[in-house]
């Protein structure tokens, strides 16, 4: 079995789903919106916005190396850095298991 060391991010990605009708308005009212797919990077999702759904992702290039290596049965250290927010111990308990 292989011993493998990750070094890298460790980060939470947040999905907020916006109804149709939502996304054209605000497209119509600020001239733009993201296409789909795209990835925009906000601090703060406006509660004009935050009006569907929305969905949290464990993830970072760190840690998804370290758990593609964990399925093939490697032995896995992931060396990173967790924040102390609201996330800090589902990050810790996701990546664990």
């Amino acid at each position: 079995m292989a011993t493998v060391v990750s070094l890298g991010s460790i980060n939470v990605d947040t999905a907020q789903y916006i109804p149709e009708n939502k996304i054209r308005s605000l497209e119509n009212r600020h001239g733009w919106f993201p296409s789909g797919g795209q990835t925009v990077r906000v601090d703060e999702v406006p509660e004009s916005i935050a009006v569907g759904e929305s969905e949290y992702f464990i993830g970072g290039k760190g840690a998804n190396q370290a758990v593609a290596a964990a399925n093939i049965a490697s032995e896995v250290t992931l060396l990173g850095s967790v924040g102390t927010d609201q996330y800090e111990y589902d990050v810790i308990s996701t990546l664990s298991d």
